[in-house]
Protein backbone atom coordinates (compact mmCIF):
# COMPACT_ATOMS: atom_id res chain seq x y z
CA UNK A 1 0.00 0.00 0.00
CA UNK A 2 1.24 3.58 -0.88
CA UNK A 3 0.89 4.41 3.02
CA UNK A 4 2.73 1.63 4.42
CA UNK A 5 6.25 2.25 3.76
CA UNK A 6 9.11 2.10 6.39
CA UNK A 7 9.97 5.34 7.82
CA UNK A 8 14.12 5.80 6.97
CA UNK A 9 16.94 6.32 9.15
CA UNK A 10 20.15 8.49 7.64
CA UNK A 11 22.88 6.71 7.01
CA UNK A 12 24.76 9.88 8.39
CA UNK A 13 26.72 10.00 11.85
CA UNK A 14 26.54 12.77 14.91
CA UNK A 15 29.23 13.26 17.29
CA UNK A 16 28.98 14.12 20.55
CA UNK A 17 32.57 15.57 21.89
CA UNK A 18 32.57 15.97 26.33
CA UNK A 19 35.12 18.83 26.74
CA UNK A 20 35.36 20.73 29.78
CA UNK A 21 33.60 24.14 29.33
CA UNK A 22 33.97 23.31 25.57
CA UNK A 23 30.62 25.84 25.33
CA UNK A 24 33.02 28.89 25.69
CA UNK A 25 35.33 27.02 23.49
CA UNK A 26 32.82 26.98 21.02
CA UNK A 27 31.85 30.86 21.14
CA UNK A 28 35.76 31.13 20.67
CA UNK A 29 35.99 29.36 17.67
CA UNK A 30 32.48 31.38 16.34
CA UNK A 31 34.41 34.47 17.30
CA UNK A 32 37.62 33.76 15.52
CA UNK A 33 37.97 35.74 12.76
CA UNK A 34 35.36 38.76 14.37
CA UNK A 35 38.14 39.86 16.29
CA UNK A 36 37.09 41.95 19.71
CA UNK A 37 39.08 44.05 22.17
CA UNK A 38 41.71 42.58 24.19
CA UNK A 39 40.28 42.82 27.50
CA UNK A 40 43.09 43.68 30.11
CA UNK A 41 40.70 43.07 32.72
CA UNK A 42 41.81 41.91 36.08
CA UNK A 43 40.33 38.46 35.11
CA UNK A 44 39.12 36.43 32.88
CA UNK A 45 35.49 35.74 33.70
CA UNK A 46 32.43 36.54 31.28
CA UNK A 47 29.29 37.13 33.30
CA UNK A 48 26.21 37.68 31.82
CA UNK A 49 22.59 38.82 32.91
CA UNK A 50 18.95 38.89 31.09
CA UNK A 51 16.57 41.84 30.68
CA UNK A 52 13.74 41.78 32.66
CA UNK A 53 10.15 43.03 32.11
CA UNK A 54 8.58 43.06 34.96
CA UNK A 55 9.89 45.76 37.20
CA UNK A 56 9.14 44.43 40.60
CA UNK A 57 11.42 41.28 39.76
CA UNK A 58 14.67 41.76 41.01
CA UNK A 59 15.82 38.76 41.08
CA UNK A 60 19.82 38.35 39.39
CA UNK A 61 20.63 35.70 36.63
CA UNK A 62 24.39 36.67 36.50
CA UNK A 63 26.70 33.62 35.86
CA UNK A 64 30.62 33.57 35.84
CA UNK A 65 32.54 31.12 34.00
CA UNK A 66 35.61 30.84 32.77
CA UNK A 67 36.99 32.77 29.62
CA UNK A 68 38.99 32.48 27.03
CA UNK A 69 41.74 34.50 25.16
CA UNK A 70 40.41 36.85 22.92
CA UNK A 71 42.66 39.78 21.10
CA UNK A 72 42.53 41.30 17.89
CA UNK A 73 43.60 40.12 14.88
CA UNK A 74 47.49 41.30 13.92
CA UNK A 75 45.98 41.30 9.82
CA UNK A 76 42.77 42.15 9.63
CA UNK A 77 40.47 40.33 7.25
CA UNK A 78 38.41 41.88 4.19
CA UNK A 79 34.96 41.95 4.50
CA UNK A 80 32.26 44.64 3.89
CA UNK A 81 29.12 45.30 6.69
CA UNK A 82 26.24 43.17 5.06
CA UNK A 83 23.14 43.65 6.80
CA UNK A 84 21.19 40.11 6.20
CA UNK A 85 17.08 41.15 5.09
CA UNK A 86 15.89 37.44 4.24
CA UNK A 87 17.65 34.03 4.42
CA UNK A 88 15.84 30.87 2.46
CA UNK A 89 17.44 28.59 5.22
CA UNK A 90 16.75 25.58 3.20
CA UNK A 91 19.30 27.33 0.12
CA UNK A 92 22.21 25.79 1.36
CA UNK A 93 24.68 27.60 -0.76
CA UNK A 94 23.30 30.78 0.52
CA UNK A 95 23.24 29.90 4.15
CA UNK A 96 27.10 29.03 3.83
CA UNK A 97 27.43 32.49 1.65
CA UNK A 98 25.82 34.30 4.90
CA UNK A 99 27.61 32.93 7.31
CA UNK A 100 31.19 33.03 5.84
CA UNK A 101 30.41 36.93 5.10
CA UNK A 102 29.81 37.41 8.63
CA UNK A 103 31.90 35.59 10.06
CA UNK A 104 34.95 36.38 8.21
CA UNK A 105 34.84 40.16 8.55
CA UNK A 106 36.48 42.07 10.85
CA UNK A 107 35.37 43.80 13.89
CA UNK A 108 35.88 47.77 13.50
CA UNK A 109 37.62 49.60 15.73
CA UNK A 110 35.90 50.63 19.20
CA UNK A 111 37.24 53.91 19.40
CA UNK A 112 35.10 54.27 22.74
CA UNK A 113 35.79 58.27 23.51
CA UNK A 114 34.66 57.64 27.62
CA UNK A 115 36.86 57.09 30.43
CA UNK A 116 35.37 54.13 33.13
CA UNK A 117 38.18 55.27 35.57
CA UNK A 118 36.41 59.12 35.13
CA UNK A 119 32.83 57.36 35.03
CA UNK A 120 32.76 59.39 31.49
CA UNK A 121 30.14 57.38 29.31
CA UNK A 122 31.30 58.82 26.05
CA UNK A 123 30.54 57.09 23.17
CA UNK A 124 31.97 54.43 20.72
CA UNK A 125 32.33 53.98 16.75
CA UNK A 126 29.08 54.66 14.34
CA UNK A 127 30.87 51.48 12.57
CA UNK A 128 31.60 49.66 15.54
CA UNK A 129 27.49 49.62 17.02
CA UNK A 130 26.71 48.82 13.45
CA UNK A 131 28.59 46.06 13.52
CA UNK A 132 27.45 44.99 16.56
CA UNK A 133 23.93 44.89 15.61
CA UNK A 134 24.15 43.36 12.10
CA UNK A 135 25.35 40.08 14.80
CA UNK A 136 22.06 40.22 16.25
CA UNK A 137 20.41 40.58 12.73
CA UNK A 138 22.48 37.94 11.42
CA UNK A 139 21.04 35.70 14.38
CA UNK A 140 17.51 36.91 13.95
CA UNK A 141 17.16 36.43 10.01
CA UNK A 142 18.60 33.12 10.28
CA UNK A 143 15.76 32.18 13.30
CA UNK A 144 13.24 33.64 10.61
CA UNK A 145 12.40 37.08 11.82
CA UNK A 146 12.62 40.92 10.97
CA UNK A 147 16.12 42.84 11.51
CA UNK A 148 16.25 45.48 13.69
CA UNK A 149 17.59 49.08 13.26
CA UNK A 150 19.77 51.05 15.87
CA UNK A 151 18.19 53.83 18.14
CA UNK A 152 20.92 56.48 18.98
CA UNK A 153 19.36 57.40 22.71
CA UNK A 154 18.85 53.87 23.14
CA UNK A 155 22.35 53.77 22.56
CA UNK A 156 23.30 56.51 24.51
CA UNK A 157 21.52 54.90 27.81
CA UNK A 158 23.54 51.86 26.61
CA UNK A 159 26.93 53.32 27.01
CA UNK A 160 25.94 55.00 30.40
CA UNK A 161 25.14 51.53 31.48
CA UNK A 162 28.12 49.66 30.08
CA UNK A 163 30.28 52.30 31.97
CA UNK A 164 28.09 51.80 35.11
CA UNK A 165 28.73 47.62 34.53
CA UNK A 166 32.49 47.87 34.25
CA UNK A 167 33.03 50.29 36.93
CA UNK A 168 31.38 48.50 39.79
CA UNK A 169 32.80 44.99 38.13
CA UNK A 170 29.18 43.38 38.36
CA UNK A 171 26.25 43.19 36.79
CA UNK A 172 22.39 44.28 38.23
CA UNK A 173 19.36 45.95 36.28
CA UNK A 174 18.63 47.59 39.54
CA UNK A 175 21.83 49.62 39.70
CA UNK A 176 20.88 52.69 42.28
CA UNK A 177 22.55 55.99 43.44
CA UNK A 178 25.39 54.19 45.48
CA UNK A 179 26.79 52.76 42.51
CA UNK A 180 29.59 53.89 41.09
CA UNK A 181 29.08 56.23 37.56
CA UNK A 182 25.84 55.97 38.50
CA UNK A 183 23.25 58.23 36.33
CA UNK A 184 19.92 58.07 35.69
CA UNK A 185 19.48 56.86 31.94
CA UNK A 186 21.99 54.08 32.65
CA UNK A 187 19.70 52.86 35.37
CA UNK A 188 16.85 53.27 33.14
CA UNK A 189 19.19 51.12 30.43
CA UNK A 190 20.02 48.28 32.42
CA UNK A 191 16.53 47.24 33.67
CA UNK A 192 15.37 46.74 29.67
CA UNK A 193 18.60 45.58 28.59
CA UNK A 194 21.21 42.25 27.84
CA UNK A 195 24.15 42.85 30.30
CA UNK A 196 27.39 41.16 30.08
CA UNK A 197 30.50 41.91 31.86
CA UNK A 198 34.43 40.57 30.51
CA UNK A 199 33.11 40.93 26.87
CA UNK A 200 31.91 43.58 24.78
CA UNK A 201 30.86 43.34 20.76
CA UNK A 202 29.77 41.13 18.85
CA UNK A 203 31.70 38.30 20.84
CA UNK A 204 28.79 39.50 23.88
CA UNK A 205 26.25 38.94 20.90
CA UNK A 206 27.55 35.46 20.21
CA UNK A 207 27.22 34.89 24.18
CA UNK A 208 24.22 36.05 24.60
CA UNK A 209 22.71 33.25 22.10
CA UNK A 210 24.88 30.34 23.48
CA UNK A 211 23.42 31.65 27.32
CA UNK A 212 25.79 29.40 29.21
CA UNK A 213 25.76 28.55 32.76
CA UNK A 214 23.87 27.11 35.59
CA UNK A 215 21.37 30.65 36.43
CA UNK A 216 21.02 31.08 32.52
CA UNK A 217 18.40 27.65 31.79
CA UNK A 218 15.69 29.86 30.49
CA UNK A 219 18.36 31.56 27.91
CA UNK A 220 16.41 34.59 28.81
CA UNK A 221 19.08 36.64 26.45
CA UNK A 222 18.73 34.50 23.41
CA UNK A 223 15.01 34.77 24.16
CA UNK A 224 15.12 38.31 24.25
CA UNK A 225 16.95 38.65 20.46
CA UNK A 226 14.68 36.72 18.62
CA UNK A 227 11.82 38.36 19.97
CA UNK A 228 9.63 39.13 17.25
CA UNK A 229 8.14 42.69 17.97
CA UNK A 230 11.52 43.96 18.37
CA UNK A 231 12.30 46.80 16.03
CA UNK A 232 14.93 49.26 17.65
CA UNK A 233 18.06 48.34 19.70
CA UNK A 234 21.06 50.01 21.04
CA UNK A 235 24.24 49.23 22.14
CA UNK A 236 26.96 49.77 24.78
CA UNK A 237 30.08 49.01 24.57
CA UNK A 238 33.56 49.60 27.11
CA UNK A 239 37.31 48.10 26.18
CA UNK A 240 37.97 47.41 29.49
CA UNK A 241 42.32 47.84 30.64
CA UNK A 242 43.10 49.56 33.48
CA UNK A 243 41.63 46.96 35.98
CA UNK A 244 38.25 47.50 34.70
CA UNK A 245 36.44 44.56 32.47
CA UNK A 246 34.96 45.71 29.25
CA UNK A 247 31.31 45.18 29.26
CA UNK A 248 28.07 45.47 26.67
CA UNK A 249 24.78 46.36 27.28
CA UNK A 250 21.90 45.62 24.46
CA UNK A 251 18.60 47.40 24.86
CA UNK A 252 16.66 44.33 23.46
CA UNK A 253 13.00 45.29 24.29
CA UNK A 254 11.23 49.13 23.00
CA UNK A 255 7.99 50.73 22.42
CA UNK A 256 6.95 47.82 20.52
CA UNK A 257 7.09 45.33 23.04
CA UNK A 258 3.42 44.50 23.67
CA UNK A 259 2.09 45.43 19.80
CA UNK A 260 0.88 42.53 17.40
CA UNK A 261 3.11 39.90 17.09
CA UNK A 262 4.50 40.26 13.09
CA UNK A 263 4.24 36.97 11.06
CA UNK A 264 7.30 34.89 11.18
CA UNK A 265 9.06 32.70 8.69
CA UNK A 266 7.32 29.23 10.17
CA UNK A 267 3.96 29.26 9.26
CA UNK A 268 3.00 28.02 12.43
CA UNK A 269 4.31 30.75 14.28
CA UNK A 270 6.94 29.01 16.76
CA UNK A 271 10.96 30.34 16.83
CA UNK A 272 13.41 28.04 17.44
CA UNK A 273 17.46 27.78 17.76
CA UNK A 274 18.84 26.58 15.80
CA UNK A 275 15.68 26.99 13.33
CA UNK A 276 14.81 24.81 10.94
CA UNK A 277 16.82 24.64 7.78
CA UNK A 278 20.36 25.03 7.21
CA UNK A 279 22.29 26.12 9.91
CA UNK A 280 26.39 26.00 10.75
CA UNK A 281 27.04 23.53 13.35
CA UNK A 282 29.25 26.30 14.78
CA UNK A 283 26.60 28.57 15.63
CA UNK A 284 24.58 25.84 17.70
CA UNK A 285 25.32 25.09 21.72
CA UNK A 286 24.58 22.91 24.16
CA UNK A 287 20.75 24.76 24.64
CA UNK A 288 17.74 24.26 22.03
CA UNK A 289 14.93 26.36 22.28
CA UNK A 290 11.53 26.59 21.31
CA UNK A 291 8.95 29.47 21.54
CA UNK A 292 5.42 29.89 21.15
CA UNK A 293 3.40 32.97 21.92
CA UNK A 294 0.41 32.37 24.42
CA UNK A 295 1.21 29.03 24.67
CA UNK A 296 1.60 26.12 27.89
CA UNK A 297 4.82 23.86 27.96
CA UNK A 298 3.92 22.71 31.45
CA UNK A 299 3.03 18.95 30.07
CA UNK A 300 5.11 19.71 26.76
CA UNK A 301 7.19 16.56 25.71
CA UNK A 302 10.67 17.08 23.03
CA UNK A 303 11.82 13.96 21.03
CA UNK A 304 14.58 14.65 18.82
CA UNK A 305 15.85 12.19 16.12
CA UNK A 306 19.43 12.22 15.13
CA UNK A 307 21.39 10.77 12.11
CA UNK A 308 21.63 7.53 13.64
CA UNK A 309 18.26 7.46 15.43
CA UNK A 310 16.23 8.60 18.60
CA UNK A 311 18.68 10.64 21.11
CA UNK A 312 18.38 11.75 24.39
CA UNK A 313 16.94 15.20 25.43
CA UNK A 314 16.68 16.21 28.57
CA UNK A 315 13.79 19.11 29.06
CA UNK A 316 15.55 21.79 31.24
CA UNK A 317 13.35 24.64 31.68
CA UNK A 318 9.56 25.40 30.62
CA UNK A 319 8.71 28.82 30.65
CA UNK A 320 5.49 30.96 30.45
CA UNK A 321 3.86 33.92 28.87
CA UNK A 322 4.53 35.91 32.44
CA UNK A 323 6.19 38.68 31.37
CA UNK A 324 9.59 38.04 32.54
CA UNK A 325 12.54 37.92 30.39
CA UNK A 326 10.90 37.78 27.03
CA UNK A 327 7.25 37.95 26.91
CA UNK A 328 7.05 34.46 24.72
CA UNK A 329 6.42 30.71 26.33
CA UNK A 330 9.08 28.57 25.70
CA UNK A 331 10.76 24.98 26.14
CA UNK A 332 14.35 24.78 26.84
CA UNK A 333 16.02 21.35 26.39
CA UNK A 334 19.79 19.64 26.51
CA UNK A 335 20.90 16.95 23.70
CA UNK A 336 22.26 13.76 24.64
CA UNK A 337 22.67 14.10 28.28
CA UNK A 338 24.16 17.29 27.31
CA UNK A 339 25.58 20.06 29.94
CA UNK A 340 27.50 23.09 30.44
CA UNK A 341 30.63 21.02 31.18
CA UNK A 342 29.97 18.08 29.06
CA UNK A 343 28.10 19.96 26.12
CA UNK A 344 26.74 18.94 22.67
CA UNK A 345 29.58 19.83 20.27
CA UNK A 346 27.98 19.29 16.76
CA UNK A 347 30.69 18.13 14.97
CA UNK A 348 28.76 16.87 11.30
CA UNK A 349 31.37 14.05 9.80
CA UNK A 350 31.53 11.75 6.93
CA UNK A 351 31.58 14.80 4.26
CA UNK A 352 27.76 15.20 4.73
CA UNK A 353 25.81 17.46 6.98
CA UNK A 354 23.86 16.21 9.84
CA UNK A 355 20.46 16.69 10.16
CA UNK A 356 18.00 16.78 13.45
CA UNK A 357 14.30 15.85 13.54
CA UNK A 358 12.53 17.36 15.94
CA UNK A 359 8.81 17.01 17.53
CA UNK A 360 7.46 18.78 20.57
CA UNK A 361 3.95 17.48 21.68
CA UNK A 362 1.86 17.97 24.67
CA UNK A 363 1.75 22.08 23.87
CA UNK A 364 -1.50 23.98 24.48
CA UNK A 365 -2.92 27.22 24.46
CA UNK A 366 -2.81 29.50 27.75
CA UNK A 367 -7.03 28.52 27.65
CA UNK A 368 -5.85 24.84 28.13
CA UNK A 369 -6.84 23.56 24.26
CA UNK A 370 -4.23 21.19 22.64
CA UNK A 371 -2.18 21.92 19.86
CA UNK A 372 -1.21 19.44 16.93
CA UNK A 373 2.72 18.56 17.56
CA UNK A 374 5.16 20.73 16.31
CA UNK A 375 7.68 19.06 13.76
CA UNK A 376 10.58 20.86 12.11
CA UNK A 377 14.05 20.11 10.92
CA UNK A 378 17.20 21.64 11.11
CA UNK A 379 20.61 20.14 9.65
CA UNK A 380 23.42 21.31 10.84
CA UNK A 381 26.32 22.20 8.20
CA UNK A 382 29.72 20.41 8.08
CA UNK A 383 31.45 23.96 6.81
CA UNK A 384 34.63 22.00 5.81
CA UNK A 385 32.68 20.84 2.69
CA UNK A 386 33.96 22.49 -0.41
CA UNK A 387 32.28 24.67 -2.43
CA UNK A 388 28.50 26.05 -2.01
CA UNK A 389 26.94 22.80 -1.18
CA UNK A 390 27.18 19.02 -0.32
CA UNK A 391 28.34 16.91 -2.49
CA UNK A 392 25.86 15.10 -4.52
CA UNK A 393 25.98 11.59 -5.56
CA UNK A 394 24.45 10.97 -9.06
CA UNK A 395 23.59 8.19 -10.47
CA UNK A 396 23.35 7.27 -14.54
CA UNK A 397 21.44 4.33 -15.66
CA UNK A 398 22.15 5.24 -19.39
CA UNK A 399 19.40 3.74 -20.66
CA UNK A 400 17.77 4.68 -24.37
CA UNK A 401 14.01 4.55 -24.76
CA UNK A 402 12.05 5.72 -27.54
CA UNK A 403 10.76 9.12 -26.04
CA UNK A 404 14.02 9.89 -24.11
CA UNK A 405 17.77 8.63 -22.65
CA UNK A 406 18.03 8.89 -18.68
CA UNK A 407 19.81 11.49 -17.39
CA UNK A 408 21.99 11.56 -14.62
CA UNK A 409 20.15 11.89 -11.48
CA UNK A 410 21.29 13.04 -8.11
CA UNK A 411 20.71 11.48 -5.06
CA UNK A 412 19.35 14.04 -1.65
CA UNK A 413 22.41 15.15 0.18
CA UNK A 414 20.19 16.04 3.59
CA UNK A 415 17.94 13.56 4.90
CA UNK A 416 14.58 16.23 5.06
CA UNK A 417 12.72 18.82 2.69
CA UNK A 418 12.00 21.97 3.18
CA UNK A 419 8.40 21.14 3.29
CA UNK A 420 6.32 21.96 6.42
CA UNK A 421 3.82 19.23 5.44
CA UNK A 422 5.93 16.13 4.77
CA UNK A 423 7.10 14.06 8.05
CA UNK A 424 10.02 11.32 7.91
CA UNK A 425 6.81 8.92 9.02
CA UNK A 426 5.21 9.52 5.80
CA UNK A 427 5.39 7.01 2.76
CA UNK A 428 6.25 9.89 0.07
CA UNK A 429 9.28 11.12 2.43
CA UNK A 430 12.23 9.58 0.96
CA UNK A 431 10.34 10.23 -3.02
CA UNK A 432 9.52 14.13 -2.29
CA UNK A 433 13.25 14.52 -0.86
CA UNK A 434 14.67 12.72 -4.29
CA UNK A 435 11.91 14.27 -6.41
CA UNK A 436 13.57 17.51 -4.61
CA UNK A 437 17.20 17.01 -5.14
CA UNK A 438 16.31 16.67 -8.95
CA UNK A 439 14.13 19.33 -9.22
CA UNK A 440 10.93 17.47 -10.40
CA UNK A 441 8.79 19.08 -8.26
CA UNK A 442 9.59 22.64 -6.43
CA UNK A 443 6.22 22.48 -4.27
CA UNK A 444 3.35 24.21 -4.43
CA UNK A 445 4.84 26.71 -1.79
CA UNK A 446 8.59 27.23 -0.66
CA UNK A 447 7.28 25.42 2.55
CA UNK A 448 4.41 23.11 1.26
CA UNK A 449 4.18 20.10 -1.03
CA UNK A 450 0.04 19.50 -0.56
CA UNK A 451 1.11 15.47 -0.65
CA UNK A 452 -2.75 14.97 -0.50
CA UNK A 453 -3.38 17.63 -3.36
CA UNK A 454 -4.85 16.27 -6.78
CA UNK A 455 -2.40 15.98 -9.71
CA UNK A 456 -4.04 17.24 -12.83
CA UNK A 457 -2.99 15.61 -16.00
CA UNK A 458 -0.96 18.98 -16.95
CA UNK A 459 1.15 18.36 -13.93
CA UNK A 460 1.53 14.52 -14.51
CA UNK A 461 3.08 15.61 -18.07
CA UNK A 462 5.33 17.63 -16.60
CA UNK A 463 6.60 15.74 -14.13
CA UNK A 464 7.77 12.86 -16.40
CA UNK A 465 9.50 15.80 -18.56
CA UNK A 466 11.34 17.13 -16.07
CA UNK A 467 12.06 13.53 -15.22
CA UNK A 468 13.27 12.63 -18.67
CA UNK A 469 15.76 15.88 -18.55
CA UNK A 470 12.96 18.17 -20.29
CA UNK A 471 13.69 17.35 -23.49
CA UNK A 472 12.50 19.57 -26.86
CA UNK A 473 9.68 18.68 -28.68
CA UNK A 474 10.13 18.87 -32.06
CA UNK A 475 9.17 22.10 -34.72
CA UNK A 476 6.39 19.29 -35.90
CA UNK A 477 4.90 18.18 -32.48
CA UNK A 478 1.33 18.04 -31.84
CA UNK A 479 -0.97 20.63 -30.54
CA UNK A 480 -3.90 20.67 -28.85
CA UNK A 481 -6.54 23.57 -28.70
CA UNK A 482 -6.45 23.70 -24.48
CA UNK A 483 -2.62 23.96 -24.57
CA UNK A 484 -0.99 26.99 -25.78
CA UNK A 485 2.17 28.90 -26.10
CA UNK A 486 3.54 30.13 -22.43
CA UNK A 487 1.70 27.41 -20.48
CA UNK A 488 3.83 26.36 -18.16
CA UNK A 489 3.34 22.56 -19.24
CA UNK A 490 3.19 23.39 -23.20
CA UNK A 491 6.72 21.72 -24.51
CA UNK A 492 5.87 19.28 -22.56
CA UNK A 493 2.71 18.11 -23.18
CA UNK A 494 3.86 18.29 -26.98
CA UNK A 495 7.17 16.17 -25.96
CA UNK A 496 4.88 13.56 -24.07
CA UNK A 497 2.37 13.58 -27.49
CA UNK A 498 4.94 13.42 -29.92
CA UNK A 499 6.12 10.67 -28.32
CA UNK A 500 3.01 8.72 -27.69
CA UNK A 501 3.53 8.93 -23.61
CA UNK A 502 -0.42 10.73 -24.26
CA UNK A 503 -2.67 10.68 -26.90
CA UNK A 504 -5.10 13.33 -25.83
CA UNK A 505 -8.17 13.72 -24.53
CA UNK A 506 -10.20 13.93 -27.69
CA UNK A 507 -11.36 16.06 -30.05
CA UNK A 508 -8.31 18.15 -30.32
CA UNK A 509 -7.52 18.47 -26.20
CA UNK A 510 -5.44 17.12 -24.30
CA UNK A 511 -7.98 18.55 -20.57
CA UNK A 512 -4.52 19.88 -19.25
CA UNK A 513 -6.41 20.59 -15.93
CA UNK A 514 -8.80 17.67 -15.43
CA UNK A 515 -7.16 15.08 -12.35
CA UNK A 516 -4.92 12.37 -13.39
CA UNK A 517 -6.59 8.53 -12.47
CA UNK A 518 -4.18 6.16 -10.92
CA UNK A 519 -4.51 3.79 -14.06
CA UNK A 520 -3.50 6.84 -16.30
CA UNK A 521 -0.35 7.78 -14.36
CA UNK A 522 0.59 4.03 -14.27
CA UNK A 523 0.16 4.32 -17.96
CA UNK A 524 2.15 7.36 -18.87
CA UNK A 525 5.33 5.62 -16.90
CA UNK A 526 4.15 2.52 -18.63
CA UNK A 527 4.42 4.12 -22.25
CA UNK A 528 7.80 6.05 -20.72
CA UNK A 529 9.34 3.09 -20.50
CA UNK A 530 8.27 1.83 -23.86
CA UNK A 531 5.46 -0.40 -22.95
CA UNK A 532 6.71 -3.36 -21.09
CA UNK A 533 5.65 -6.86 -20.88
CA UNK A 534 4.26 -7.41 -17.68
CA UNK A 535 3.46 -10.63 -15.44
CA UNK A 536 -0.11 -9.93 -14.62
CA UNK A 537 -1.46 -8.37 -11.42
CA UNK A 538 -3.50 -9.36 -8.08
CA UNK A 539 -6.05 -6.67 -8.14
CA UNK A 540 -9.76 -7.43 -8.61
CA UNK A 541 -10.97 -3.81 -9.58
CA UNK A 542 -8.53 -3.40 -12.37
CA UNK A 543 -10.98 -4.36 -15.30
CA UNK A 544 -10.58 -2.09 -18.51
CA UNK A 545 -8.33 -3.97 -20.89
CA UNK A 546 -6.19 -0.44 -21.53
CA UNK A 547 -5.26 -1.00 -17.30
CA UNK A 548 -4.36 -4.45 -17.66
CA UNK A 549 -0.67 -4.34 -19.37
CA UNK A 550 0.56 -0.97 -17.36
CA UNK A 551 -0.83 -2.16 -13.71
CA UNK A 552 0.46 -5.63 -14.17
CA UNK A 553 4.02 -4.06 -15.11
CA UNK A 554 4.00 -1.47 -12.31
CA UNK A 555 3.11 -4.14 -9.60
CA UNK A 556 5.59 -6.42 -10.94
CA UNK A 557 8.06 -3.38 -10.93
CA UNK A 558 7.69 -2.06 -7.43
CA UNK A 559 6.08 1.08 -8.43
CA UNK A 560 2.71 0.24 -6.74
CA UNK A 561 1.77 -1.82 -4.12
CA UNK A 562 -1.88 -1.12 -4.56
CA UNK A 563 -4.34 0.66 -1.80
CA UNK A 564 -4.73 -2.84 -0.31
CA UNK A 565 -3.84 -6.31 -1.55
CA UNK A 566 -6.87 -6.99 -3.88
CA UNK A 567 -7.13 -3.15 -4.31
CA UNK A 568 -5.75 -0.58 -6.88
CA UNK A 569 -8.44 2.15 -7.11
CA UNK A 570 -7.73 2.71 -10.61
CA UNK A 571 -10.38 5.49 -10.76
CA UNK A 572 -9.38 7.33 -8.02
CA UNK A 573 -7.59 10.45 -8.93
CA UNK A 574 -3.80 10.00 -7.98
CA UNK A 575 -2.11 12.64 -5.01
CA UNK A 576 0.63 14.46 -5.37
CA UNK A 577 2.45 11.94 -2.52
CA UNK A 578 1.65 9.13 -4.46
CA UNK A 579 2.85 10.85 -7.81
CA UNK A 580 6.13 11.41 -6.18
CA UNK A 581 6.43 7.40 -5.07
CA UNK A 582 5.59 6.05 -8.53
CA UNK A 583 7.90 8.26 -10.34
CA UNK A 584 10.81 8.14 -8.00
CA UNK A 585 10.06 3.70 -7.75
CA UNK A 586 9.88 3.95 -11.34
CA UNK A 587 13.40 6.02 -11.70
CA UNK A 588 15.17 4.34 -9.12
CA UNK A 589 14.43 0.87 -10.63
CA UNK A 590 15.85 1.04 -13.93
Amino acid sequence: MESSEERPISATRYLLVAAALAALAALATLAASVYVQDSGAPSDTVQLLGPEVAADDESQTTVTQSGRGLGRSAVPSVGESTQLREVNSWDRATVVSAYNEEFSRTEPEMLFTGSVSSCTAGSTNPEYRESVIQRVNWYRVMAGLSPVSEHAEYSSSNQQAAVMMSSNGTLSHYPDESWSCHTDDGQASAGTSALALGIAGVGAIDAYMADFGDSNLEVGHRRTILYPQTRLVGTGDVPGGGGFHPANTLQVFDSEVWSARPEVREERGFVAWPPSGYIPAETVWTRWSFSLPESDFSTANVAVEGPDGMIQTDVIARIQSDGRSAPEASIVWHVNGSTDSVPFTPIPTDGQDDCYFVTISGVKTNSGNDLAPFEYTTCLLDMSLPGPGAQATTRCPDLEFKAWSTPCWSEPTTPSTPFTDVSRSDYFFDPVRWMTANNITRGVAPDRFDPNGLVSRAQTVTFLWRLAGRPAPSADAPTFSDVLPGDYFYDAVRWAAENNVTTGFGAGEFGPHRPTTRAQFVTFLWRLADEPQSDGHNFDDVTAGWQQSAVGWAASSGITNGISPTEFGPDMAVTRGQAAAFISRFANGL
